[in-house]
């Protein structure tokens, strides 16, 4: 598909039925400035801050790290991010110490100088955007209304009013109206002006509101264009009959704007739109999600992998409905909009949503009014302007509602009010920032609000963490609580066509057309001649240059080269120049990404009475071949000593050819242990414990010994981690089988079915709660398992779910097999389940229920697996898989159009590099980063065959699998290792990486831990009555 959107979403608001009329009757402005008039000799001024600015000293955060840098600005634009930078006399110096630096709020929905009803709103392109950046938002995207259906004539209108702009800003587009001349508009929209989301309102009948034949036509259209539909979700025409149901019923108040739309008719038109966009295959994106009932069908849609958004507004988000019924017409009427301000338990609901991703990002619906123009319905509420505000709020409630409370991580915060590009504070993007002071505090008045307007909806609300400072385009704009914006400063930004969210479309209806059987061309061969197909294209220094190819990341794409020099990368950018010391490969056509992150591998592990057959160098080179560029193995204790466990492993990793870090397992508890595990963490690097809750009478342990190291794990920061199978049942189950005489590797399935799997995970997760410790529970193998860790991930609880990739690709028919060798291959733990959960999990992996793949390689050659011929339980345990993974993954989640490639990078190393805290020194194709490069060939097929692979085993049990997307070169340490189907790996040449402690998961325990707390009123002080 085409470029990647640079912003990662566009929150398209519910389009209020605001009317506010901007007339002489209407009260003035009683704020900081009438931005109307005299704009050049406004009290609101011009910064006189220098176009240098260095903030020393703050924590710097984005959305997926955090960090204490200084941040150094000159022209508008960030040039460094990194300790300790000096500068000169000639640069404002801002001290953040103690405070965060971030992106400044991107606000994805707000309505500035609509026009509706006669009247508009109060705030235009200027208060609105002054009152936005006294609350940190920086940007934001407001939605063009055609005039009398006309694209052309409203975006010129909004071209108009927006000259007074103070602040970067985009547009959406609304459609209420087709026909031919609107399909050519919408062309023009998006390949000329910059407009990429158009938005459907299926409310407002009479005014915006569309039907379906229309809706199905708009998506097609913006399907072709690349641009995301967005819908207004309420059914209009049930609206309209509550609404006249009201007045017959004398209810002329603003509680009758409730009542006549409540919760059930925004859940019934969100699902229509899902289903609608599925039809159609698109992504769609749903504003100002309010109710339960809309964010239970976006999750559902979610789960399914349908690509679709859901916008809450900050309204939704802290504020009920009971101001509506208000004695006071006035006090009630501020609060109409429309979705209405839900009952109390949707906010609560909404926060826990946004909390755990299933809805992504918080908008305003910004659209104020003031007293005059609310007082137009004081005999009908249908007359009442529609809309509130919250451009100047929005940053601080969020702030106190998800952060303080615990809900959300400050990174967390960093990406549901920004993000990307815009939204980074990263060098090159724009110096739009923020600095916010979690110990400061706030209040919310319309006495002190910048907004035209002479009511807020948060009045007299009150939280912690305040901005301090806002910067814009380089310009220090809010600082000491004054303003300082220029009219007509801010920039229109083209928002590009084919977001992330395309990714994958293309291919997923290829599969559609295919599975029709109706023919239409082959694409399976031939593809430079194929008319359906795409073009393919096809020593090492330490200086190397990849050229052109499409450098992916976690988080986005684009075409650049890749320089690299010893061993880091030093440039990501389009036509790098070099000299002739200079390796240079050509990715055209190519994906260049990061090397892969294996978390789950063991290596020379003795178990059952013999050894891996892969040890640290056979069992790495054979990754590299793969594009894997690092694992995670796990140290087992010797005799239940860490320490001994640990010295153990470093010495068999003397002979790496690759960096590598480790996972310690705990097999037994008592005051060493829970000393050792200090040293493990605060010296040795490693940040997760593994607690086996099978392998009965060697590794498992009890409940009481995992409640003891959850506590200790959660005391060190360090990630608890399970294998999670019922092990007492599952011995039962092992014996009952040896009963029946079934002895044969379908035993061991048989012993330990799906249910066990999923019990030992239920039981995890209840006890993680119980501690309040994140867990990550490693190769989840069945539907069980993985409905479990939805379950928690919905409700809040902070649960890594990682499947292996035998889980994605085999089902458990071949442990029948006749021949016993080719049955015992597929003998693992947890066991490969039957067809069915292969797909499953694959659903769940696409949809972020489960967020990366891991191995679980434990490689052994047919004579150890004969060891249980005649006793499954004898048959060691393990498959390969970290030659494959990168491949499979590929072929069985990209080419099959469930993730994206983008997606692709972040389940195979990005979200790894983040869950062990590594990132972005692994994981990402970044400037600084380590040089773990991979150039896959989507075009290239590859064939899997233990003749060729390069494990020592002699089995592989992905033998004869074929599928397209080749790995063509790894790059590991900035060392060309796999180039032309040639190893080149060095023994020793692997480093050991420290894994810190605290990654991203632990972000909001303590602040969540001191809600608990409060929350219990305990210890109650009671006075002692003596008897007489």
């Amino acid at each position: 598909m085409g470029s990647i959107t640079k912003l990662h979403l566009f929150n398209l608001p519910l389009l209020l039925l605001l009317v506010v009329s901007f007339s002489s009757s209407l009260s003035e402005p009683n704020q900081f400035c009438d931005a109307g008039i005299g704009y050049e000799e406004s009290t609101c001024g011009i910064s006189t801050t220098s176009s240098k600015i260095l903030i020393k000293g703050g924590t710097v955060v984005n959305a997926h790290h955090l960090e204490v840098a200084d941040v150094y600005v000159e022209d508008g634009i960030i040039v460094a991010v990194k300790p300790h930078i000096h500068v000169g006399d000639d640069v404002t110096v801002l001290d953040a110490t103690g405070k965060f630096v971030m992106p400044g709020g991107i606000d994805p929905h707000t309505h500035l100088a609509m026009e509706f009803l006669g009247t508009e709103s109060v705030d235009d392109f200027f208060s609105g955007q002054a009152a936005a950046l006294a609350g940190g938002t920086t940007m934001h995207i407001d939605f063009v209304i055609p005039v009398n259906g006309s694209l052309t004539a409203g975006f010129e209108a909004y071209e108009k009013k927006s000259k007074k702009a103070c602040m970067d800003f985009g547009f959406h587009m609304a459609i209420t109206k087709w026909d031919e001349v609107v399909s050519k508009e919408m062309e023009i929209m998006v390949q000329e002006k910059g407009i990429n989301s158009f938005k459907f309102f299926m409310a407002y009948k009479g005014f915006f509101m569309v039907n379906d034949d229309l809706m199905l036509e708009g998506f097609k259209k913006c399907k072709s264009l690349g641009a995301l539909a967005m819908v207004h979700a309420e059914n209009g025409d049930a609206v309209h009959e509550g609404q006249k149901r009201m007045i017959e019923l004398g209810i002329t108040g603003p509680e009758g704007h409730a009542l006549s739309r409540p919760p059930v008719l925004e859940g019934e038109a969100t699902a229509r739109a899902i289903r609608l966009a599925s039809f159609i295959n698109t992504p769609l994106y749903v504003v100002h999600v309010m109710s339960i009932d809309a964010m239970e069908e976006i999750a559902k849609a979610r789960i399914s992998g349908q690509k679709v958004i859901g916008e809450p507004i900050v309204s939704g988000l802290v504020l009920n409905d009971s101001w509506l019924w208000d004695p006071d017409f006035l006090t009630a009427a501020k609060y109409v909009m429309s979705p209405p301000i839900r009952a109390a338990g949707h906010d609560k609901a909404l926060q826990a949503a946004l909390s755990t991703g299933v809805l992504q990002l918080v908008g305003t619906d910004h659209c104020t009014s003031n007293s005059t123009q609310k007082a137009f319905g004081i005999n009908d509420f249908r007359i009442i302007p529609n809309g509130v505000n919250g451009i100047e709020e929005r940053m601080h409630l969020v702030w106190d509602t998800m952060v303080v409370s615990g809900q959300i991580s400050v990174t967390d915060f960093v990406r549901v009010t920004s993000t990307e590009w815009k939204g980074a504070i990263l060098t090159g993007s724009d110096a739009d920032i923020i600095i916010l002071n979690p110990n400061s505090t706030f209040e919310i008045s319309a006495k002190s609000h910048h907004s035209r307007s002479d009511t807020n909806v948060y009045e007299g609300r009150r939280g912690k963490g305040k901005v301090e400072v806002t910067i814009a385009g380089g310009r220090i704009v809010w600082q000491n609580d004054e303003l300082k914006v220029v009219p007509g400063s801010g920039k229109y930004i083209k928002l590009p066509p084919y977001s992330y969210l395309f990714n994958g479309i293309d291919k997923s209806e290829a599969n559609y057309l295919s599975s029709l059987k109706a023919p239409f061309c082959d694409a399976g061969i031939g593809y430079d001649e194929s008319a359906c197909g795409m073009p393919t294209t096809s020593s090492s220094s330490s200086k190397i240059l990849i050229k052109g190819g499409t450098v992916v990341n976690a988080h986005h794409q684009e075409v650049a080269d890749v320089y690299v020099e010893d061993g880091i990368i030093v440039a990501v950018k389009p036509h790098i120049h070099v000299g002739d010391d200079v390796t240079v490969l050509d990715a055209t056509g190519k994906f260049v990404m990061p090397g892969g992150i294996d978390p789950h591998t063991h290596l020379a592990f003795e178990f059952m009475g013999t050894e891996t057959m892969d040890d640290f160098f056979t069992g790495q080179a054979a990754a590299l071949a793969g594009g894997t560029t690092m694992h995670i193995d796990f140290v087992i204790p010797v005799d239940g000593s860490l320490t001994a466990g640990f010295e153990a492993y470093e010495k068999k990793s003397k002979k790496a050819c690759m960096d590598f870090g480790f996972h310690m397992a705990i097999t037994k508890w008592d005051e060493v242990v829970s000393k050792e595990m200090e040293i493990m963490v605060q010296e040795k690097g490693i940040n997760s414990f593994k607690f086996f809750m099978a392998y009965k009478g060697a590794l498992m342990i009890n409940d009481d010994l995992l409640l003891e190291g959850f506590k200790k794990c959660k005391s060190l920061g360090a990630l608890a981690m399970v294998h999670a199978e019922n092990g007492d049942a599952v011995y039962e189950g092992q014996k009952r089988m040896i009963e029946l005489g079934i002895t044969g590797p379908e035993g061991h399935a048989l012993s330990r079915p799906a249910v066990l799997e999923g019990e030992a995970t239920a039981r995890a997760i209840r006890l993680a709660s119980f501690i309040n410790t994140p867990l990550y529970v490693v190769h989840v193998m069945s539907i069980d398992a993985m409905e479990e860790i939805a379950k928690a991930r919905i409700s809040g609880q902070k649960v890594i779910g990682e499947p292996v990739v035998s889980g994605l690709v085999l089902n458990d028919s071949w442990l029948w097999d006749p021949d016993f060798l080719t049955a015992a291959r597929f003998v693992m733990s947890p066991p490969i389940r039957a067809a069915g959960h292969d797909k499953a999990l694959q659903a769940a992996l696409s949809t972020g229920v489960l967020q990366l793949v891991g191995t679980d390689h434990c490689a052994f050659n047919s004579k150890q697996k004969a060891l249980g011929i005649d006793d499954f339980r004898k048959i060691p345990n393990g498959v390969n898989g970290i030659e494959e993974r990168m491949h499979l993954v590929w072929d069985t989640m990209v080419e099959s159009g469930q993730i994206s490639v983008t997606d692709y990078v972040r389940i195979t190393s990005t979200e790894c590099a983040r869950i062990f805290n590594i990132y972005p020194r692994k994981g990402a194709i970044l400037a600084g980063s380590d040089a773990d490069i991979i150039i896959l060939n989507p075009n290239s097929s590859f064939e899997i065959s233990a003749k060729s692979h390069h494990s020592r085993s002699d089995t592989n049990v992905f033998e004869g699998r074929r599928g397209k997307g080749k790995v063509e070169v790894t790059i590991a340490g900035g060392r060309i290792v796999w180039q032309n189907d040639e190893l080149k790996a060095v023994p020793g040449s692997g480093k050991y990486i420290k894994l810190p402690p605290y990654n991203y998961l632990f972000s909001g325990i303590d602040k969540a831990e001191a809600n608990y707390l409060a929350s219990l009123k305990a210890p109650v002080k009671r006075t002692i009555i003596s008897k007489a």
